[in-house]
């Protein structure tokens, strides 16, 4: 027994869980009515607008306590992960370069690592925030990046490459998922060319698109 849940922008698997009040979200994507979801979108994270998420009704569970006393109930706060790689355009990491993350009420201060992958673990009831990064020393003014957390979809939607392609620094045209523009077409070639892929098989140009993005 349970109910179906319809995607809507910006919708994970955890901030789903939470709005169900499960503490683990791997509880409602394992589900056996969540299997053609699995096979069709292969991470939780990469969920598209007007998928169904079955949600089960979650079981009562129930403890033992002594009467007239005092009992003390930790919950434990839910938490995701977001992971960023900051590359220059030649594919070098932005090493060294100070930056701060900005989601909701938390901030985040530190400079990028040797290997340009930052990593910081967030609540889950926000999907937006900011990101500045100081460039170049010295630099007094630092570039700044509109972050939509959850909102990324599969590569296999034409909005999931447009967003990826832009990520990469390809695409400049806006995230409207219509893929039959001159903007569109000129940035896959160019994607094409940089990782040496036929633009014209589309199976493989997408594929590598995927695991040069991270996912």
């Amino acid at each position: 027994m349970g109910r179906r849940h319809r995607v809507l922008a910006g919708d994970t698997l955890a901030s789903i869980a939470r709005e169900y009040g499960f503490r683990d979200w791997a509880r409602i994507w394992a589900h056996p009515d969540n299997a053609d979801l699995r096979a069709k979108r292969r991470s939780p994270d990469l969920l598209t607008p007007g998928d169904e998420v079955f949600v089960p009704f979650r079981e009562p569970t129930w403890r033992t306590y002594t009467p007239n006393a005092v009992h003390t109930f930790v919950l434990a706060e839910q938490r995701r992960t977001l992971h960023l790689v900051l590359l220059r355009p030649d594919g070098s990491p932005h090493a060294g370069c100070r930056y701060v993350l900005q989601v909701g009420q938390e901030q985040f201060e530190a400079h990028v690592p040797t290997s340009g992958n930052i990593v910081h673990e967030l609540a889950t009831d926000n999907d937006a925030g900011t990101l500045e990064i100081w460039l170049h020393p010295g630099t007094e003014r630092p570039a700044t990046f509109e972050l939509k957390i959850g909102h990324l979809v599969g590569v296999e939607e034409p909005l999931g490459r447009q967003a990826r392609l832009a990520n990469l620094g390809f695409y400049r045209g806006p995230l409207d998922g219509v893929e039959d523009t001159e903007d569109s077409r000129t940035a896959a070639r160019a994607f094409a060319r940089r990782h040496d892929v036929e633009p014209t098989d589309h199976t493989a140009l997408w594929v590598r698109l995927e695991e040069v993005h991270g996912c």
